[in-house]
């Protein structure tokens, strides 16, 4: 509800605020407003709903809602780019939300080979999935990029943060 008003507030200084918008439509879904945050996106102008970080938060809405149909229609169109860069984490969520583990790790796997800055945020944004959390290749995928357990722990121990 926090991040809620504070992108509120961004979005009166500035009305098209790509992070503020993302960031309100997450907080949304992160409440279960699927609804609300994907009346939020299709508002947006259908250059914006047409870029991936857009794109792929409203496949996420609607397979929560239960349409899983449009959700593939989308998530279909966004792993067809070779270039997928931007929203490549988003897409990985895409395919967990329409239980696709395989593909998901492929995403994930793609992005690591082109050193996508989004690779740090596997790690939180899958934490608790019950498609990913026991699956063999994502948990090589963590150990080999350090975001494992033992990994993350002995960090840790490090920077002592306990």
């Amino acid at each position: 509800e926090a991040a809620i008003h504070k992108a509120r507030e961004a979005l009166a200084l500035k009305p098209q605020h790509m992070f503020a918008i993302m960031t309100l439509a997450d907080s949304y879904s992160a409440l279960g407003n699927h609804a609300v945050a994907l009346e939020l996106l299709t508002s947006l102008p259908v250059a914006l709903q047409q870029d991936p970080r857009f794109s792929t938060r409203i496949a996420r809405c609607l397979a929560a809602q239960g349409n899983d149909a449009e959700a593939r229609e989308i998530y279909a169109k966004l792993i067809e780019n070779p270039d997928l860069y931007h929203g490549m984490l988003q897409a990985v969520q895409v395919a967990v939300s329409l239980g696709e583990g395989e593909p998901a790790i492929d995403l994930m796997e793609r992005g690591v080979a082109n050193n996508a800055w989004t690779q740090f945020f596997i790690r939180g944004r899958l934490r608790d999935n019950d498609t990913l959390s026991n699956h063999p290749r994502y948990l090589a995928l963590l150990k080999r990029i350090r975001l494992d357990d033992e990994s993350v722990a002995e960090l840790h121990r490090k920077m002592q943060f306990d």
